[in-house]
This record gives C-alpha cells, structure tokens and sequence, in this order.
C-alpha cells in the first residue's frame, strides 16, 4: 500500500515537488554524475519521509494504547474524501492551516539557501527540506501508516511510500528540459481522483473485514493473540 501510494503519487510529484528536482544544483553535465547526485537529493528526501513516519508512528501507538485505531482508519479516510468533494470547507475547518504555513516559509528560506551551493552535501540538504515541506500526498500517507500502530512498522511504511516516488523523481533532474509547465498541469488534475480512492482504502481499512492487507484486523486482536501466546 505504502509503494502504491508513492507510485501513484508521482502525479502529484510532477506538479509540486517536480519544480524543485528540476532546478536542483547538478554540479555536472554527465550522465552518470548527474543520476549520482539526484540519488543524494533522493535520499535526503526519503530519510525526512522516515522522520515523518517515526512521528506518525508515535500517534499510532498512542491510538493503538486506546483501542482507536479502526475509527482512525475511517475518520481519516473520510477527510481525505471531504478534500476533495469540500476543499473550501475543509481548509476552514483546519486548525492547522496557519502553522503548516508557516512552517512552509521557514523551510522554504533554508531551502533556497541550498541552491547557491553544488556540493553533493546541499544536494542531500535540499532533499531533506524538500521532504519537509507540507504535502498533501506526503501527508496521505503518513496517516496511511497510522492504523499499524507501530513506530517501526511506521517508519517503514513511509520508506517505501518514499521508494514509490523514486521512478519519477529520479526521472526529473536527468530530462528537466522536456518536462513543461502545462505537463505538469495536466498531471496534477488526476490527484483528486487519487485522494479519492485512499480515502475509500482507508475507510474499508478501517472496517475490519479481515482481508489481507486491504483491510486486516487493526484493532484489539493483536494484543488479544499476544495475551493468549504469553
């Protein structure tokens, strides 16, 4: 699910994260050097989706201490719904609109500071703030790691959410110059469509319908099996 995301979250990557994997300061006009240094911009990138996991993960175990879970799973789902169907409404409603936006000023200004410097550790810094910077589909899918519960199973989550948006973000930097702004329009149109369909997976997630994967059972019955093991 997590790569899933990722992958399909590439859409959202041309239109929004795209502009920056563009323009990052490749030191070097070969081929082999310019796919090194989008690897570190890249890693830098995936490690801050890591942070966010760990971060999610600590609220996971705190809902998962309070028997919260499932309800989670589905509150969720339907605010992801209600962005797309209610935007106007939803932003607000948000109580958290003024201070994402503000922390995305702050990591704007230490971002464009980077872009004055070629070195291959900028490359690595410009990832990490970039991955900082407030992201609906990021944001999707730290919530998506929530339900497991787990700051590990968390973090690791959020790896692979990060591997899914290699291909594209990998991609960007090496044809920056066939890439056009009305390209990235047109790809950003398919987004709602796709927070439409991880707030269904989250709501059927949600349900415990004990199908594997789509919607395992996420709330009581691990501790249940732990208690009846011990």
């Amino acid at each position: 699910m997590a790569f899933l995301i990722g992958l399909l979250g590439n859409l959202h990557c041309i239109g929004m994260c795209g502009p920056i994997a563009l323009i990052i300061p490749l030191s070097t006009t070969n081929r082999l050097g310019r796919l090194v240094g989008t690897m570190i911009y890249n890693s830098g990138r995936v490690l801050s989706y890591m942070s966010i996991g760990f971060l999610f993960g600590l609220f996971g175990t705190g809902l998962r201490m309070a028997d919260m879970l499932q309800w989670t799973s589905i509150t969720i789902g339907l605010i992801l719904i209600l962005s797309v169907i209610a935007p106007a409404f939803l932003s607000r409603v948000n109580p958290f609109t003024s201070i994402t936006s503000s922390f995305g000023q702050s990591i704007t200004k230490r971002l464009t500071r980077q872009f004055n410097d070629g070195s291959n550790a900028s490359l690595f810094t410009i990832g990490l703030f970039n991955g900082l910077l407030p992201c609906g589909m990021v944001m999707t899918a730290g919530l998506a790691s929530v339900p497991f519960g787990g700051v590990i199973d968390s973090i690791i989550f959020m790896l692979f959410f990060g591997l899914g948006t290699l291909p594209v973000m990998t991609i960007l930097p090496m044809i920056s110059h066939k890439i056009s702004a009305s390209v990235r329009t047109r790809m950003q149109r398919f987004v709602p469509y796709l927070l439409f369909l991880f707030g269904l997976l989250f709501i059927v997630r949600g349900l415990n319908l004990g199908i594997p994967y789509l919607s395992p059972k996420i709330s009581g019955d691990k501790t249940e099996i732990m208690c009846g093991e011990k």
